[in-house]
């Protein structure tokens, strides 16, 4: 499997991916609100320190991907949680895992560490310091991947989803 940053015309594939894992899991999907962003796919993912990484099959096939979301100004200082525009998030994190998804054949394969540490290389190089992870509490098997991998859980909010979905905070520290 190949880790490589997502093009332009990679859209309707990472949609269809992001799509079958809600549907695995019975979330609900609103493209003119929360996913918006791949919506707009070229649009969000490709300005400001943004970004998108896929997996892709020998065969060409994208099985899954991940992104990163750069925060425009880092969130409130503490150590866990903090409460901005009517929502919880992780306290100082200046950046974003989010969608990361694989499709299940593509689980426990492997190819989830070096998408997570292409996401978290790239998040250092645009200079981040604290990345915050939500993960809707179904995801039992990516908490702990992502506490494998250094991320440490603080706490636990409502999310603002179409399903208003409980989801885990995750802080990782980077570190250049």
């Amino acid at each position: 499997m190949l880790i490589r940053p997502a093009q332009p015309e990679d859209a309707d594939s990472v949609v269809q991916v992001i799509q079958a894992c809600y549907r695995e899991f019975g979330f609900s999907w609103d493209w003119d609100g929360y996913h918006s962003d791949l919506r707009d796919f070229a649009e969000f993912y490709f300005q400001n320190g943004n970004g998108y990484w896929v997996v892709e099959s020998e065969g060409g096939d994208i099985l899954g991907g991940g992104g990163l979301e750069v925060h425009a100004s880092p969130r409130p200082s503490g150590d866990s949680l903090v409460e901005q525009d009517g929502l919880l998030w992780v306290a100082g994190a200046d950046c974003e895992l989010i969608r990361m998804y694989l499709l299940p054949e593509a689980r426990g394969t492997g190819a989830a560490e070096p998408l997570f540490h292409r996401i978290r290389q790239a998040a250092v190089g645009q200079g981040c310091r604290r990345m915050e992870i939500w993960s809707d509490v179904l995801l039992t098997r990516a908490h702990r991947f992502y506490a494998r991998l250094g991320a440490v859980p603080v706490g636990e909010r409502i999310c603002n989803d179409p399903d208003q979905a409980r989801e885990y905070g995750f802080r990782l520290d980077l570190a250049p």
